[in-house]
């Protein structure tokens, strides 16, 4: 966002809508993501 917030699409989120993918969630990730509420933190690791 121009505030610099990070906006996460699930699964069920649009395809399309000029967004810039910086990541992509392995499944597992995702799974662990989606059962997290508003306002949680969330930290990422880059793998290979």
């Amino acid at each position: 966002t121009p505030g610099g917030k990070l906006i996460i699409l699930m699964r069920d989120g649009q395809t399309t809508g000029g967004y810039p993918r910086i990541l992509q969630l392995s499944e597992k990730s995702s799974n662990h993501l989606a059962q997290r509420t508003f306002g949680d933190t969330v930290h990422f690791k880059l793998t290979s």
